[in-house]
């Protein structure tokens, strides 16, 4: 693991290690399949509802896989870890914001299920999906 990463973590979202590896991982698989879809994930995920549903969806499987329960501790590190998806600042608070919006939105209830999946399917396989890389490919 890198060191810089590590500390910005640690330090800057003030993420435990065990709460920060996963939030690692996660947010390595959501940028390397829109890297290989030649798309920026603040993009994808502003401009297709799918993709917010995707992101969230993969959120909210690792607090259910890390036994975190819905209230302000779930909403605490939704916000640290979107901060660390989509950067610093206002981005991560309005994407997360933007998300939660659009809950009840077909496109992004597809794209939440779907990213659910396939973050708890890596989770216990170790072999990450790429249903988002194929999703901003089409």
């Amino acid at each position: 693991m890198n060191l810089f990463r590590t500390l910005v973590g640690r330090v800057l979202y003030g993420m435990k290690d065990h709460h920060f590896t996963y939030v690692e991982g996660t947010t390595t698989i959501l940028h390397t399949q829109c890297m290989l879809a030649g798309k920026d994930i603040c993009s994808a995920a502003g401009e297709d509802h799918w993709v917010a549903g995707y992101v969230y969806g993969a959120h909210c499987a690792l607090l259910q896989y890390r036994g975190i329960e819905p209230g302000p501790v779930a909403m605490d590190f939704l916000e640290k870890s979107y901060g660390f998806v989509f950067g610093t600042g206002q981005d991560g608070r309005r994407m997360l914001q933007r998300a939660i919006a659009l809950e009840k939105d077909s496109e992004f209830s597809i794209g939440n299920q779907e990213g659910g999946d396939d973050v708890l399917n890596w989770l216990r396989t170790k072999q990450p999906t790429m249903r988002l890389a194929v999703h901003l490919r089409s």
